[in-house]
């Protein structure tokens, strides 16, 4: 049961949020993706603020020794603090999102390698990015400029602007029945509060406002990021739609009606909903073509440029990869296993996956990118647990679609890598009860399985590596990805 698209459609159908409008802005998708976040929907759309006064002092210190890493990370990293003149292509994403060591430099996959092939058909693009997790990863793999010092401060001016024009009404009809409806269905109120939606739409303004001013002074064409339901990435789809230039959401993980994010718009939300979604596969494609109008946004079978980037034989880069992954598996261990772990999940319980299984088994343990910082802990309690038979350094920092490429088996929580092993031919078992919710395309072609006891997982794990057959990657060339951006950019008229 869909419990996010249940409550979204109940709203949508009892409540005029397509009238909900602040500062000139139909609030609606801010609100809708907000929620969503409560829920467990969406990723980070929203921050948990701290409650109490002493947490809220840490909290404070804590952005404080943020900001003065971001300066301490540009000064070691200047050669990269750097822009093209006469860049027609913005890009803006999270710098925890390098998380790929490439020829010894921190690299994002996604917009690394949408970079990479608009240079190669004469596009110069400028990269910004934020956050403090990765702000340590450097050196950058390609030239980019920290802005999180920029984003944090308008925080504070939204703060206070919030606190000047408290009088200022919000235009939100029927606002006692929607708290109706979300208390109905046990939703924190706090950031429902109106207060707090003034607040969130102040940010949003502040933000935007820099963003419009970083366009026109570069004279940008078009704007990219990944994941555009986050707060940030929404100021800057308003201010690619109030400059008049098309703005486009580059796919990097789940996508479908399980993220209201990608769920039907019923209304047009043109002003915080992208141009275009750039997806990976025919399913996304009909997923979103199932539910577009003429006013929302149209998707774009672009496919994944990182696996393009990555399927190019030719490139010393790979050689070299696929060189150390070949001596890593030794003939010590018949059987290869990827574990991608996330945010929040019990170790323990995996912990005890591993030593119920055969120690001809080798795991290699991926870190969510937002993880990478405990690399060094991971390893200390995989030892304390007496657990040899692992790789964590390399299972998280080499290219994903290579050590895909060298695994015999996927296993997670509900991390999205379960569609890029799908890519390879690669079956999953996936340990949340909704799995099938968030993956129906794997479910149903038989990529990927639900199981949650430990016998079963490791009776379902030996069946599957007993059955597996070689997974192969189709080298591409350089020009494919090319000629679809060529395609995309003429639907864009660019």
């Amino acid at each position: 049961m869909n419990i996010i698209k249940d409550l979204i459609c109940e709203i949508e159908e009892n409540i005029p949020v397509n009238k909900w409008e602040f500062l000139g802005i139909k609030i609606w998708p801010l609100v809708r993706l907000t929620i969503s976040t409560d829920l467990g929907g969406e990723i980070n759309t929203q921050r948990v603020q701290a409650s109490g006064f002493l947490d809220q002092i840490k909290e404070l210190c804590k952005k404080i020794s943020y900001s003065f890493k971001v300066v301490f990370s540009k000064f070691l990293d200047y050669k990269m603090n750097r822009i093209e003149k006469n860049s027609s292509v913005l890009l803006l994403g999270r710098s925890s999102s390098r998380n790929t060591l490439w020829k010894g430099k921190w690299l994002d996959p996604n917009l690394d390698s949408m970079r990479y092939y608009l240079k190669k058909m004469g596009k110069k693009s400028i990269h910004l990015e934020f956050d403090f997790l990765g702000l340590t990863r450097i050196p950058r793999y390609s030239p980019s400029l920290f802005i999180h010092n920029i984003i944090q401060f308008s925080k504070i001016k939204a703060y206070m602007q919030n606190l000047l024009h408290k009088t200022q009404k919000l235009n939100i009809p029927k606002y006692p029945e929607f708290i109706q409806i979300l208390k109905s269905h046990n939703i924190n109120l706090s950031i429902m509060d109106k207060n707090k939606i003034r607040y969130y739409v102040y940010l949003l303004r502040i933000r935007a406002n820099y963003f419009k001013w970083f366009i026109k002074k570069h004279h940008s064409e078009l704007g990219m990021c990944t994941g555009y339901y986050i707060p940030e990435h929404l100021a800057f789809i308003l201010a690619c739609f109030e400059s008049s230039i098309p703005s486009v959401d580059i796919q990097h993980g789940l996508q479908g009606e399980f993220l209201s994010a990608y769920s039907e718009w019923k209304h047009e939300y043109r002003q915080l909903l992208p141009t275009s979604f750039w997806v990976w596969t025919e399913f996304e494609k009909d997923y979103i073509q199932n539910w577009a109008h003429e006013t929302s946004p149209f998707p774009y079978l672009g496919g994944n440029l990182w696996l393009d980037f990555c399927s190019n034989a030719e490139n010393g880069e790979i050689r070299k990869f696929l060189k150390e992954i070949r001596h890593i598996k030794t003939n010590e261990y018949n059987s290869h296993i990827l574990l991608s772990l996330q945010p929040n999940n019990t170790l323990d319980y995996f912990f005890n996956i591993i030593k119920q299984s055969p120690k001809t088994w080798f795991w290699w343990i991926r870190l969510h990118p937002r993880m990478l910082e405990q690399i060094d802990e991971l390893i200390q309690l995989l030892e304390q647990n007496n657990i040899l038979n692992y790789s964590v350094t390399e299972a998280s920092q080499f290219p994903l679609p290579l050590i895909l490429k060298n695994v015999d088996v996927h296993i997670t929580y509900n991390s999205t890598v379960v569609i890029d092993a799908d890519q390879f031919n690669l079956k999953s078992i996936v340990l949340d009860e909704n799995g099938s919710d968030y993956f129906p395309q794997q479910f149903q072609k038989g990529v990927a399985y639900y199981e949650r006891s430990t016998p079963d997982i490791v009776n379902r794990l030996d069946f599957l590596l007993k059955s597996t057959q070689d997974v192969k990657i189709t080298s591409t060339k350089d020009t494919a990805p090319v000629s679809r951006l060529e395609k995309f950019f003429a639907l864009l008229n660019l």
